[in-house]
């Protein structure tokens, strides 16, 4: 149950706290009050998003909490969230694009948050009523009612595919490789990356290879230059234009140091002159470009190349393409036994539920309806190979048609509570109708509300409405309008007591404009739903 709800700088609301009770809760106002902000604002606290300029002060936080007595199912799943009260307090808190969700206090997470909504509240909304017309949704229905548990299905589905997928792939890479010719590929590779360093290893080592070679020519010209006979020809000449002791000894001296580096030089020009390596390295690199054109990749990708080719190698060695199609064929037996089990479950349901549905719709004001359920094979899915679509026929006499042929607005209405009362999902504790009712009055909105009375003695019913048929059946009658609050619009909201439920139900029999004649027919109906009350209990 939904103990209580505060909003706080949201929209139209600056601070706005409702307490609930069990059993029919309605609330109505004028068009356009900001009914459906209340329910949004429920949406909004269970993860729903947000417009940029949702806070009515954009300097402060949107804040919305809520109080939800415990469900048997959560009370368990969230043990570790649990107060005294056995109660959830949630809190969302909205700044500047950023959400801080919290549970009695707790941080908590928004997948938790929603677990929570599932499995407390139904959130039915006018608009989704149309969801009837979608002959798509129907099995989805069919199962709710009849709690069908597609796991099974899903699984074998899932599995058949599965194995379909692993034979398509074999037979295309058996009908574009040659497998003589990926071999090939495979060895060639193999060999050459045999005790083969990176490809940017290899660069590296060329590089250092390189300027090797560099220095080694830098020395080839200093020896070559130091052991010229030009040089030695120009000393000789300097000796003899300068004869005397002291050039003569710096000659003797350089000609002294010349010999020994010459043959310094020629040693270390003995030790690296064997070029190999270098050209080893520029032959591996070379190879290395050529496979790389051959393969159609750059020269860093050629690794990744040959894992690839590898891959496809194991990959054609491993796969046996009747070993997957005798896989396919026992995937494929399996599902059609489960979807032929699914079947068999679906048309006795079926039956069921037409029956059901035909008895509820002519309870509410629809006669001569008959509802059908019409089952065709389809393809198959995760859902079965079943096609359901809802038939009615709503005249004596009339050939069954699809619900978008058949009703109009009023009757759909009534169909889709029809159907809520029958699908589990839909019946849980707390339920929010935001103008399910659309389309209705007179006797048939007496009757949809009578039901809806009846299911508030098992489920929390918070419905908005403009029908005086609800609001006198309500337990509980809240009253939004709009005001101005300085220069600013503003919600306002009160919960009725008996007095200003007269003017409330006058109100939405005569309008805002309210007169005695409107107040004596809305007393008249509330006393009349005292005794409807104790007639339907």
């Amino acid at each position: 149950m939904l103990n209580w709800l505060s909003i706080e700088n949201y929209i139209l609301i600056d601070a706005l706290k409702l307490s609930f009770e069990p059993g029919f809760n309605v609330l109505t106002g004028p068009t356009g009050s900001g009914k459906s902000m209340i329910t949004n604002a429920l949406g909004v606290l269970f993860g729903a998003r947000t417009q940029g300029n949702s806070a009515l002060d954009q300097s402060k936080p949107v804040t919305i909490k809520a109080s939800l007595k415990v469900d048997k199912v959560c009370f368990h799943t969230f043990k570790n969230y649990m107060n005294d009260k056995q109660s959830f307090d949630l809190e969302r808190t909205i700044k500047q694009g950023k959400s801080v969700y919290k549970c009695n206090g707790k941080p908590i997470k928004l997948v938790d948050i929603i677990k929570i909504r599932d499995a407390h509240f139904c959130h039915r909304q006018q608009h989704q009523q149309l969801d009837l017309f979608n002959d798509d949704l129907h099995l989805d229905w069919l199962d709710d009612f009849g709690t069908i548990d597609r796991t099974e299905v899903e699984v074998a589905y899932t599995e058949w595919q599965k194995c379909k997928h692993q034979l398509k792939i074999l037979r295309q890479l058996k009908s574009s490789h040659d497998e003589l010719t990926i071999e090939h590929f495979y060895q060639e590779l193999a060999n050459f990356f045999q005790n083969m360093c990176t490809y940017d290893e290899l660069n590296q080592q060329l590089d250092i290879e390189i300027q090797k070679k560099r220095t080694i020519d830098l020395v080839k010209g200093i020896y070559q230059d130091l052991n010229s006979s030009n040089l030695d020809d120009k000393i000789g000449q300097i000796k003899d234009v300068y004869p005397d002791y002291e050039v003569t000894e710096t000659l003797v001296h350089f000609s002294s140091a010349q010999d020994k580096t010459i043959m310094a030089l020629d040693e270390f020009l003995q030790t690296r002159l064997d070029q190999s390596k270098y050209d080893d390295l520029q032959e591996t690199l070379n190879a290395w470009h050529e496979l790389s054109r051959k393969h159609r990749c750059q020269p860093y990708e050629l690794y990744e190349v040959f894992e690839q080719i590898q891959e496809t190698m194991q990959t054609l060695s491993n796969l046996d393409e009747n070993q997957a199609f005798d896989a396919c064929q026992k995937a494929e037996k399996n599902y059609n036994q489960y979807a032929e089990s699914l079947t068999q479950q679906r048309k006795l349901i079926a039956i069921d539920l037409a029956k059901k549905m035909t008895d509820s719709v002519q309870t509410l004001g629809m006669q001569h309806a008959l509802f059908f359920i019409n089952m065709t094979e389809g393809d198959p899915s995760k859902r079965g190979s079943d096609v359901c679509q809802f038939l009615m026929s709503t005249n004596p006499g009339q050939m069954p048609q699809s619900l978008k042929e058949t009703l109009s607005g009023g009757e759909l209405s009534r169909v889709g509570l029809a159907l809520q009362e029958h699908c589990a999902s839909h019946m849980k504790p707390i339920q929010l109708l935001d103008e399910v009712d659309v389309g209705i009055s007179g006797q048939v909105a007496e009757q949809v509300a009578q039901l809806l009375y009846k299911r508030s003695k098992k489920h929390q019913i918070i419905a908005i409405s403009h029908l005086p048929q609800m609001a006198m059946m309500a337990d509980q009658h809240g009253y939004i309008s709009k005001g101005v609050k300085g220069d600013q619009a503003c919600i306002n909201f009160k919960w009725l007591n008996d007095h200003e439920r007269i003017d409330g139900i006058a109100e939405l029999l005569a309008g805002e404009k309210i007169n005695d004649a409107a107040r004596e027919n809305a007393q008249q109906l509330l006393k009349s739903a005292i005794l409807e009350k104790e007639a339907l209990v």
